[in-house]
Formats: structure tokens, sequence, C-alpha cells
């Protein structure tokens, strides 16, 4: 497979648009290798920024903003645990120091001796104007010549294309950019390629006229006219002209920004923020276990960006401080909140826009522009979708429409039929590690999206626009995301009699919130469903992969509640349907164990301890190895310990009322990230046997083992014979796993491969979400349960654990294993 089909197979499960990513990729003509692509794409974008400015020259017939996420996907793909492994080493920049040569190379020629095949238009993209002044000119430059290649009505040679890529060369590292004036960059295309045709190099006044000569020979041989051929011969007296050296430009990170509060409510706090990633990797993690991220600095960097607004925010007379704890505070996602809509403005919504989009089906007849009435009435199905499905608002503006058992082509579609429901792609988050650890059996099918019945009616609408404006493809929607979102403004303003508080932010975040307080606060579920990932999500994601059938059904328990308390507003009922949608595999993460795997696991390691070793040495030390494996997994189930240390904690060291204690596993210097962990009956027996048994163990190998007289070994060990010593080795991921191979018939998997089992195994038995972050250690600045202002009691936490992560172990077959060596 190539390595661009295999950036397109990383869009697919990562539930990017693979039809916006695929025209990205043709119109840019990659290197096979894709050289620095993240950073070629940087330069696309500013393509991109000059394109859309009047008049558009777009050289993709796609939505502008689905344009720039795919964008940013791909820039985004250098910071993807991996990604190297996937697409070789000349993804990225090298590593390179001060003064480096190869900073002022074009790495397409220094790494893949291409450019004269690839000069434009991929190694074009690298370059940048050295003139910031005329920058956009630069750039409008190389769309009108992209746009040119784009539409070229005969092939172009490889070497016309590198003289053109020589002569950008030259033009972005000039300190002056003289685009003749004769050349009109900034009207239509049709205009510029006229231009093109009678341009003459003599008769131009810019100094620059000889590359600018160049670049009209390359728009002309595009717009079908024929290279002029010359015979052989002739001197070469010619000056050459040294060229100036090309700066380089870096690739700036595209990072995930967050809305503080709803942006476009005028009462509530402005802006964005990001959060700034530190490396925060632990000495003693081994080998990726850990989520991207989970790894918790101390202190919270964040870049606060307000977009330049003016206007009379309260955040003008707060201080940062208190911006700062009023977002920290916003992260506890409250049940009731100004930033959320009430039913009654629901009502008012819903009701509403139906009458608008009637009334439109209706002024048909003696409308005198039909396409404002057709925009009038995509608005008005776009707020529905984005309301009752969330979702991105590009991904709505791509929706399509399908037969059952049709292929799945799009991140939304709507399957007709009498049960009308939509197919939505839930992303998969990257695997964090080496993928060799992770477990290819035995675990849950992944599949890509979630089935959601049309529970409000949105297939309806689009029936409706059908009659009245029949499809002439499978798209819905026939404006771009931006002018949607323009009209779907005024709707909202005119629907809300100008009330601020009619906002799409609110409306695009309303499922998230929904599904976030009908599950008792389960973000990585409300994330899944809505498409909206807040800052809370992004580590929870990875450890949940629950089954489409049962994320289906979250789904319809919300809404349906909610549709019959928003009828009941204006006086009427709403009477649900009985929903049946078959939809087997498991959505969002992967590699998650099934429950016959690991009891299968435990019933295999269950029979070889329940045997007694036969006397000699190299049986006792089996013997332990496979106790101490045994031990090692009952306590990471049971407390789940991220295992990047040795996770074993005697039974003296818990608080002895409760037989309960606080772990910070995370990193976090000034422990901010500790949970409480609390041991069950059964666990907690076996540890206490364990620990006995290692006692017992150093006191018969006395002579055998060396001394431990820095005591690194309180916490149990396994052991290894090296030719007549018996030795120690820690208890760490790497070596955990190794133990796990010696076992006949068990299965290996991750060492922290219980952490995804539970969250999932218990969010499906109804596990409240709160308990099940607790559990995990995963919330954010403002979300500790020991917060001074948290109302999270550790008393009924403990209960509620109990009644779900107990008896899931005991389905499994933990048990307390008490037999010793000497036993008969």
């Amino acid at each position: 497979m190539s390595k661009e089909h295999k950036v397109i197979e990383l869009a697919r499960d990562l539930g990017v648009s693979v039809d916006t990513v695929k025209a990205v990729l043709e119109i840019m003509e990659p290197h096979p290798d894709l050289i620095e692509l993240p950073r070629m794409v940087v330069g696309l974008k500013n393509v991109f920024d000059a394109a859309e400015k009047h008049p558009e020259i777009l050289p993709i017939p796609l939505d502008a903003l689905a344009i720039r996420e795919a964008c940013s996907w791909i820039i985004g793909l250098k910071n993807l645990p991996g990604v190297t492994d996937i697409l070789g080493v000349k993804f990225l920049p090298l590593e390179r120091v001060e003064n480096d040569e190869a900073e002022t190379v074009n790495p397409v020629k220094y790494k893949g001796g291409g450019v004269k095949d690839f000069g434009f238009p991929y190694a074009a993209f690298w370059l940048k104007p050295r003139d910031q002044e005329r920058a956009s000119d630069y750039w409008r430059l190389v769309a009108q010549l992209l746009l040119a290649l784009n539409n070229a009505e005969n092939s172009v040679s490889t070497d016309h294309r590198y003289q053109a890529y020589r002569a950008l060369e030259f033009l972005s590292a000039a300190d002056y950019l003289d685009i003749p004036a004769e050349l009109p960059i900034w009207e239509s295309h049709q205009r510029f390629v006229s231009a093109c045709r009678r341009f003459k190099r003599g008769k131009s006044r810019s100094i620059q006229a000889k590359h600018f000569a160049t670049l009209c020979l390359l728009v002309r041989y595009c717009a079908g006219e024929e290279p002029i051929k010359r015979s052989k011969g002739g001197g070469g007296g010619g000056r050459t002209v040294e060229q100036p050296v090309v700066i380089t430009h870096a690739v700036p990170d595209v990072a995930q920004t967050h809305a503080v509060d709803d942006p476009e409510d005028p009462f509530l706090l402005p802006g964005y923020y990001e959060i700034v990633r530190t490396d925060t990797r632990d000495e003693g993690e081994e080998l990726g276990e850990l989520a991207p991220g989970e790894m918790v600095p101390a202190i919270e960097t964040w870049l606060l960006d307000d977009h330049d607004v003016d206007r009379p925010y309260v955040a003008d007379i707060l201080s940062q401080q208190a911006v700062v704890e009023h977002v920290v505070c916003s992260r506890q996602m409250l049940p009731y909140s100004y930033g959320q809509l009430t039913l009654t403005e629901l009502a008012r919504l819903l009701f509403g826009a139906s009458d608008i989009f009637e009334e439109c089906i209706r002024s048909l007849r003696s409308a005198p522009d039909v396409s404002c009435v057709r925009l009038r009435m995509e608005a008005v199905l776009f707020i529905h979708i984005s309301l009752w499905l969330g979702q991105p608002a590009t991904s709505i503006a791509q929706m399509t429409v399908s037969e059952p058992g049709e292929e799945f082509d799009s991140p939304l579609k709507l399957v007709t039929g009498d049960q009308p429901y939509f197919q939505v792609v839930v992303p998969k988050p990257p695997l964090a590690g080496d993928p060799r650890w992770q477990a290819e059996t035995g675990v849950r099918e992944a599949v890509q999206h979630v089935l959601l019945p049309d529970l409000a009616g949105s297939g309806s609408l689009v029936t409706g626009m059908d009659k009245v404006f029949p499809r002439t493809s499978n798209r819905v929607f026939s404006y771009q995301t931006s002018v949607l979102e323009a009209e779907a403004r005024k709707l909202l303003r005119e629907l809300g009699e100008d009330d601020s508080r009619y906002t799409l932010h609110k409306i695009r975040n309303f499922l998230l919130q929904r599904i976030y307080q009908t599950t008792s606060g389960d973000i990585a579920a409300a994330s899944m469903l809505s498409g909206v990932c807040p800052p809370t999500a992004d580590t929870p994601r990875f450890y949940l992969q629950p089954s489409a059938e049962h994320l289906c059904t979250c789904y319809v328990q919300a809404l349906e509640q909610l549709l019959v308390q928003i009828y009941a507003c204006v006086g009427l009922a709403y009477e649900p349907e009985k929903v049946s949608l078959d939809q087997p595999g498991a959505v969002g993460a992967t590699h998650c164990l099934l429950p016959e795997t690991v009891s299968n696991n435990v019933q295999v390691l269950k029979q070889v301890i329940a045997k007694s070793p036969r006397g000699s040495l190299s049986d006792m030390v089996r013997w332990h190895n496979h106790f101490t494996l045994w031990t090692v997994q009952m306590f990471l189930m049971a407390s789940s310990c991220r295992a990047i240390r040795n996770p074993l904690r005697w039974v003296d060291e818990f608080y002895p009322q409760l037989v309960a204690g606080a772990l910070s596993d995370k990193g976090s210097e000034d422990m901010h990230m500790s949970r409480l962990i609390q041991l069950p009956h059964i666990v907690r027996e076996q540890v206490r046997r364990y620990e006995e048994h290692c006692r017992e163990t150093e006191r018969q190998l006395t002579g055998y083992l060396a001394s431990d007289p820095d005591e690194r070994w309180t916490h149990g060990f396994f052991l290894s014979l090296d030719a007549d010593r018996i030795l120690r080795e820690p208890i760490r991921p790497g070596v955990i796993f190794d133990h796990m191979q010696l076992v006949e018939g068990y299965t290996p998997h991750r060492v922290n491969a219980f952490r995804k089992l539970v969250r999932t195994e218990l969010f499906e038995r109804g596990c409240p979400g709160e308990v099940l972050s607790a559990y995990m250690g995963h919330w954010l600045r403002g979300e500790e349960p020991q917060d001074a202002f948290a109302t999270f009691c550790p008393a009924t936490y403990m209960r509620t654990l109990d009644q779900y992560l107990v008896p899931f172990m005991s389905e499994l077959g933990w048990s307390v294993m008490a037999k010793r060596w000497g036993d008969a």
C-alpha cells in the first residue's frame, strides 16, 4: 500500500472526511515518500487563504472550511504517536542543529532527489516569500498557477514544472517581489490566463520579468498551447545568475482550541484557550503503556485568545486569574447553567424552525429568487441536525443520503427506508506505544460508525427538500459550510427575537451536555455521540470501546425523555417509536479485551498455580512467578493502577478502617491527580497471602538470593535463574508481559489492558460516569474529586464501585489463591 493510501486509511479510521483528504493530496501531487508533508500543507493552506478572497479561485471545488480542517488534520499528523512507523521517517523534518545547511535546502531535494520530478506543485509549497509585505500577493500568484495546472487541457512536462519551481524559488527569496502590473493576480482566473498569453518579457517594467515569463509560459501550456520544438545546437555563452539562498519556514503547531463558555453570546466569557502540552513522560514508563497526555504536569499552561473581538465582555473588568478560575470551574459541566438552552427555548426553536420550513415551501410559487428560499430551508435543516446529532459543521454540510446496504462513504449519512437512521463516524483514537504489544485475538470487533435512529424527524425535512429541490447527487446540502452557518445565525436571531442566547455554539454542544447528564457524567460517551471533543474527553476516549448497540441505546434514552418534555411545553404528546437497529461491533478505542479472554487467562493461570511445584529449584521459581503474575493482575484490575512502576502495595499501607488509600501514578509533583482506591475483600486477602509468600521465599532461599540492604524488593518480585544464582526481577510492564508469554494457553496483552476492559464493561453495565472517572483518575483542573468545592462523596464512590466491580471480577473467575511452596 502506498503511503498516500495509508494517509487516507488514517483519515477513515479517525473520522476525517476521506473525500476531502483525497482532494487535498490530489491537488498537491505529493512525493511517494510524502517528504515533510505537514510542512508542505502549511504552504497549501496559505494558497487557499489567498484563493478564497474575492474573486474566489479555489483549485478544489469542495467546502472551503472542510478543506481547511483536512489540511489542519494532515499537519497535526506530525504529533501522532508512531507516525513515522506508518508513513516513514521522511514524513517529518530531521532534527537539525543551528546553521544546518539543510535548513536552507528544499527537503524534496536533499531527502528524495526528486525536485525535478516534483518541483511544481509539491516542492513549491515549501517555499515562503521573504518579502512579507507582499506575501499575500505571492500566495495569490501560486493559487493562480495551481488552478491553471488543475484545469490543464494537456499534460505538462516535468521539465516545464521544474522551471516554474525554479522561478518561484527565486521570487520567494527576493527581498522585493515586483509583480508586473500587467498580470492581474487578484482578478478572475480567466483574466489572469488571458494576461499570461499577452505577457512580453521585454516590454515589462518588472525587474523580475524573466521569472514571471517562465510562469506565464507554464500557464499557457496548461491552457492548451503547444511548446515550441527547437532544434539542437547553438552556444551557451549566457551569464549565470547566482540564486540567493532560499529561506525556510517553521511549521506552526495546529493545536486544538477549546471555547470559553459561548464565544457567540456577549453575556458570557469570550474567546478560546489552548492547553500547552509539555513532555511529562515518567522515567518508569515503559513501552508506551499510557495514552498521550495522560501524564499530567503540576502546572497546566494555557494560551488565551479572544480573536480580537471588541465587545463589552465581563472579562474586560476581570483579572486574568479570575478568568482562569472561571474556565477551570466551567469544566465541571453542571447540569444546569446559563450556557445551556432551556426546555422552553428548545421548544420555540424546534417548532419555530418547522414553521419557517413549511412557510418556505409555500412561498416557492411566488418567490422571485428560489435560491434564497433554498438556502433558508437548508439552514433550518442544518440547525435541526446540529441540535440532535451534534457533529462538526463540515460533517453536516457533507452529509449524504443513501439506501440501506450502500457503502459508507461520508462522516454522516442518512439511510432512508421504513425506519430512517443516521450513520455517524466515531473517530478512533490512535494507539499508544508499540503495536506488537497489543492482543490481536480475543478483543472486541472494531467498527467505524454507530447507527442512530431519526427520533426528531430530521429525515422528513430532507424528504421535504427533495420534493421541491430534487437532488442531482447523494449530497443533501448545496451550499458551503460558511454560508450555511451564516444563514443559520440569521435564523436563530429571528427565532429568538434578537435574543443573544440563541447561538450555534449552544446548539452544537447541546447533545454533548445531554448525554453527559443522562450517563451521570460520562464525558467520553458524550463526546463519541456528539462529535464534540472538549479537553476533558481527550484521555478518557482512549479507554472506552463500547458496543455500537449500547451507545445507540444511550442516545435513545437521552433524547426520548427530552422530546417528551419539549412537546409538553407546547401542549403536545410525543410518542416514541420502537427502535430496532442491528449493529454488531464496538466503536471508539480499539483492542479492548473480551471478558471471555480474561476469564480464559484466569482459568489457565489458576490451574498452573493450583499445582504444587515438584521440588526442583526451576519449578519453584516458575511457580513463584506465576503466583506473582496472578497477584499483580488481580491488584491491577481492582485498583486501575497504570503499572508504570511496581503497582503492588501491601495491605498495611491502606487506611485500616476502610482499606482505602490515595494513589498517585500520573507523575504530577503536587499530587493533584491522586485518586482514591479501595481493595475488595478477595484482593485484600490475595495481597496479604502474597506478602507472606514473599517473606517465606526469601527465608527459604537464604544463600541463593542476595541481601537487600536498600529494601528494593519490599513489594514483591519475579525470580530468574542465572547459572547457580537466583536473581530478583522488578515488577515492571516489560517483565510482566514476558511472564504472560511463558504461561501456556495464556493470551498476552498490554499490562494496562484491564483499565480499558473495566472502563468499557462497567460503562455498559450502567456504572455512573463520575465513578468511572474517579476510578480511572481522569480529570483536569477543576474536576478533581478531592477539590474543596467538589460534591464527590468517597463513601458513596466505594459502595458504587463495589456494586459493579466486585461482581465483574467474580464472573471472570478471580479468587484467593493461597497455596504455598511446601503444600502437598
